[in-house]
């Protein structure tokens, strides 16, 4: 910082320094020739200007010149739609109809996904619990001494095989009793359960339905289906193709929203 402050002082005292050394050698060198008298100002002058680019460069290093440009990076946002959805489709109904086949179509992998979570769950859950499970059983035998017969036990050790016992539930009890079942209960035919309890919205007729509530009822028919497949949107935080499909579904109630307004 210093040194940037008072840049052109350090500058003007290095580049007169430079310009003597430069003055010195050359007359040293040229006046011990035999040549001496020719071309003194013309090397007195070429020797100044490499010099002055010299000076000219290092300043240019201490003062930080030029410049890198800082690059900037934009994320560009792309859309969920992929080559399976219309990109920017003129006709409206179709974008709608490829979204929803999108989101039947999405399903079944969905489920598949789900449940392979779920079991890899459950395997994880049960090593955890039959090894919390067998520390118990040892500190229990441990406090017996190997004793089979209870009357042969001491009242503290009595004390001991209960506080093990319960010990050890409080590490094994919560990963057994966490145990899903592997098998999620939503599929397809509930989503078209929804679909048809809100025929009314996916199939909109201004003549039937005020557009503004129509708009609304958008809203509860996404609802409706996210509800119908709870199985599989809940696991949107952790599972990629439901999260995926819970993005579709949005995109699906979206555009019959913009169908709906565009009927206004």
């Amino acid at each position: 910082m210093i040194l940037r402050h008072h840049s052109g002082f350090v500058l003007l005292f290095i580049a007169y320094f430079t310009t003597v050394a430069y003055t010195d050698v050359l007359e040293t060198s040229v006046l011990s020739s035999p040549d001496a008298t020719l071309g003194v100002d013309s090397l007195k002058e070429e020797h100044v200007t490499a010099a002055i680019e010299t000076m000219g460069d290092f300043a240019k290093r201490i003062l930080g010149y030029p410049r890198r440009k800082k690059l900037i990076h934009r994320r560009q946002d792309s859309s969920i739609t992929d080559g399976d959805v219309v990109r920017g489709a003129g006709d409206l109904q179709s974008r709608i109809q490829t979204t929803l086949n999108k989101v039947r179509t999405s399903i079944p992998t969905v489920i598949e996904s789900v449940q392979g979570d779920i079991a890899t769950s459950n395997r994880d859950k049960v090593i955890l619990a039959l090894a919390n499970f067998l520390g118990m059983v040892f500190g229990v035998l441990k406090a017996t001494a190997g004793a089979t017969d209870w009357a042969l036990v001491s009242n503290g050790n009595r004390i001991q095989v209960f506080a093990q016992i319960l010990y050890g539930y409080g590490y094994w009890g919560p990963f057994a009793l966490e145990y899903e079942d592997s098998f999620v209960t939503c599929g397809n035919d509930n989503l078209e359960e929804a679909l048809a309890e809100y025929s009314y919205v996916t199939q909109y007729q201004r003549d039937n339905l005020d557009p503004v509530i129509g708009t609304y009822f958008t809203t509860e028919l996404n609802g409706k289906i996210k509800e119908n497949l709870y199985c599989l949107i809940s696991r949107s935080s952790g599972n990629q193709e439901a999260n995926v499909l819970d993005t579709y579904i949005n995109v699906y109630t979206q555009l019959l929203s913009e169908n709906i307004a565009a009927q206004a």
